[in-house]
């Protein structure tokens, strides 16, 4: 569960999704209100994000265990952050979560790559500082989020 400050209310949301061979996670989400009354209720998007094919490298305890997820809810919006081995560079960076007008969700990929957490986010919601990992040299970076 995360406090949203400006908006004054908790984001909370199912952390575990069953493993499907079709990688799909259906979860849902909730907005509370500060007496924790829920005040919106959204499905996330159905793609697994953290969903990999288990493999050899993976044989100690299962893909699961090394990929990792983390939640922010930043001016109104909701971004997801995955990360970790056995997931692909082009899989791994920050996802916004999209609502549509029909009650459906889908995902925006917003940085590609390897980022590691935690994430920093400004106020206003428009940037966002992370430490990015590349074969190039690691370094702390930014990014703009608003158009």
């Amino acid at each position: 569960m995360i406090w949203h400050a400006p908006a004054g209310r908790f984001f909370a949301f199912q952390t575990q999704c069953n493993p499907n061979q079709d990688a799909t996670c259906h979860r849902t989400a909730w907005w509370l209100g500060r007496d924790l009354n829920v005040v919106e209720t959204l499905l996330l998007p159905a793609e697994d994000l953290l969903y990999q094919p288990e493999k050899l490298a993976c044989f100690s305890c299962g893909c699961g265990c090394y990929t990792q997820e983390n939640i922010y809810a930043v001016n109104g919006k909701i971004y997801v952050h995955a990360s970790g081995f056995p997931l692909s560079y082009q899989r791994r960076g920050l996802y916004e979560v999209v609502q549509a007008d029909n009650g459906t969700s889908t995902w925006r990929h917003v940085i590609r790559g390897r980022i590691e957490p935690p994430l920093a986010f400004s106020p206003s919601g428009c940037n966002v500082a992370f430490f990015k990992v590349s074969y190039f040299g690691d370094a702390l970076q930014t990014q703009s989020l608003c158009n």
